[in-house]
């Protein structure tokens, strides 16, 4: 990026007549993020803009514009809403919500690398809601990783981010740029505006059609690497990431540590398989899998209904049988009575 025309934005600098920068958050490859001050809503707003050198570039600036039609094609309180669309002396940006929190792979890092078994758990159901949400609407995020899930600080709880190379179901991906991936950040680098090579499943790097199976592939890699602390598949450099994703076996998770759970163990084990059309189909059907004693619970409610009924049937009958045996007593008494006057 050295060399290139930057965006000069500076606080107190009004953009798009609306919108004063607080601050620069930061610098992508394809973009500046700032926090600013929406001066009509009146409060602050992320605000993404597209770098100028690749303004010029029809395949950019229709990535970026997609990142908003994207995601205004999904309304979920666990996805990131956008706000306004808008250009300013030739720069192109979005705003968005302002979150205030902290994303998935610092709280990783906060905590030695992984999280414990139950907080994983919660946290899955989540972003499975959000993703079958997404998914019912045809878009596929294609990207997801730890620095793309943002633990906030309300109830919400968690928020998907950056549709940015997100496509609508059955679409492949094209190459928009040269790779960036270098091993010093293989975790985190976006692979030729494609995806994240540790995360990527093995259609979306044979460029092939991506469908829901697709994110999650990349949710079980997720999953895998928050509860053992490393990914199922490593490498120095592009290809070996390349190679292993499209053809060395998934690492199970209870080879690496005996003791998480088994419906985790079986869960990502169906997240990772190389075929999508063999792999785990659906958000909800990972989420089923990973509801905490679901069947038990589901039990426990037909036999607490039953015994309800069982005890409202029984209480009605006897009701019943001391009914007509005060009837029986009263229409005996006369009789009774006048045996007695005798």
């Amino acid at each position: 990026m050295h060399g290139q025309p930057q965006i000069q934005w500076a606080p107190g600098m009004r953009v798009g007549g609306r919108y004063v920068i607080r601050r620069i958050l930061g610098q992508g490859g394809m973009g500046v993020v700032a926090i600013a001050d929406d001066l009509l809503l009146r409060k602050p707003v992320a605000l993404k803009a597209l770098l100028p050198h690749l303004t010029s570039r029809a395949q950019s600036v229709e990535l970026f514009f997609k990142e908003v039609a994207v995601a205004h094609a999904v309304t979920h309180p666990n996805i990131i809403r956008t706000y306004d669309l808008g250009e300013d002396h030739g720069i192109f940006f979005f705003t968005m919500e302002y979150l205030q929190g902290e994303a998935l792979d610092d709280r990783l890092k906060r905590m030695g690398g992984k999280l414990p078994v139950q907080e994983v758990r919660e946290l899955t159901l989540i972003i499975c809601d959000a993703l079958d949400a997404a998914h019912q609407a045809g878009v596929v995020h294609r990207d997801l990783k730890p620095s793309n899930i943002m633990l906030v600080n309300e109830p919400r709880q968690l928020v998907l981010l950056d549709f940015g190379i997100s496509g609508f179901t059955g679409t492949s991906m094209e190459e928009t740029a040269e790779s960036p991936f270098t091993p010093r950040d293989s975790w985190v680098a976006t692979s030729a505006g494609l995806g994240t090579p540790v995360y990527m499943p093995p259609e979306q790097w044979q460029k092939q059609p991506c469908g829901p199976p697709s994110d999650i592939y990349s949710l079980g890699v997720i999953l895998f690497q928050a509860l053992t602390g490393r990914a199922p598949f490593t490498g120095d450099n592009f290809m070996a990431f390349f190679n292993a994703h499209l053809h060395e076996p998934p690492p199970r998770l209870r080879d690496i540590d005996p003791k998480l759970p088994k419906d985790f163990d079986e869960a990502i084990a169906k997240c990772l398989v190389k075929d999508p059309s063999q792999r785990m189909q659906s958000a909800w059907q990972l989420a089923e899998a990973l509801r905490p004693k679901r069947r038990f619970r589901r039990t426990l409610e037909v036999v607490v209904r039953a015994l309800i009924i069982g005890l409202l049937l029984a209480l009605i009958g006897y009701g019943v049988f001391r009914f007509a045996k005060g009837s029986l007593i009263v229409e005996m008494r006369p009789g009774l009575d006048s045996s007695l006057t005798v």
